[in-house]
């Protein structure tokens, strides 16, 4: 087995996968990645020279190094009614509403509902009706409560 020259253990490495699944470990060669999984799936690919991170539970992310951040949406994603809508799971404008429901179901007075990542391509009814997602699809559902989602790349929002 070919030895990594990194190997980050302990973390929740995103693999980007079709799942967006997460795995322990994941192990570096060259600048390239050779491996992802637990722990002890990772351990083989450790040799005499290999350095070991301890990730500690964090996010391990692959890929490249972005120079720029998204601040204001960072700030955002800490707010207690912050919707993920990242990932698989949320394959229809249904599923989009009835989350943003229960958010703005449970909001105190004067709290914003915010949410990121949906992909209106990815919902079906979008997609039937060749249309982006509109104030009025969330409106039905908030009731008095303000709703901001931003889209997937974070250049979009309703």
């Amino acid at each position: 087995m070919i030895k990594a020259d990194v190997v980050i253990k302990n973390g929740k490495v995103a693999t980007i996968d079709k799942n967006f699944g997460y795995v322990e470990a994941v192990a570096v060669r060259d600048g390239w990645i050779i491996d992802v999984g637990s722990n002890a799936e990772i351990e083989g690919s450790v040799g005499p020279g290999t350095k070991i991170i301890d990730a500690g539970g964090r996010l391990v992310l692959p890929g490249c190094n972005d120079s720029h951040m998204h601040a204001a949406h960072t700030g955002l994603t800490l707010s207690p009614t912050f919707l993920d809508f990242n990932g698989p799971a949320f394959t229809s404008l249904k599923d989009i509403q009835d989350k943003v429901f229960e958010a703005a179901s449970k909001a105190g007075p004067g709290e914003w509902v915010f949410g990121c990542g949906f992909v209106d391509g990815n919902l079906k009814e979008l997609a039937a009706e060749n249309r982006f997602m509109n104030r009025w699809d969330l409106d039905s559902v908030s009731k008095d409560v303000p709703v901001v989602l931003t889209d997937f790349s974070l250049h979009s929002l309703v």
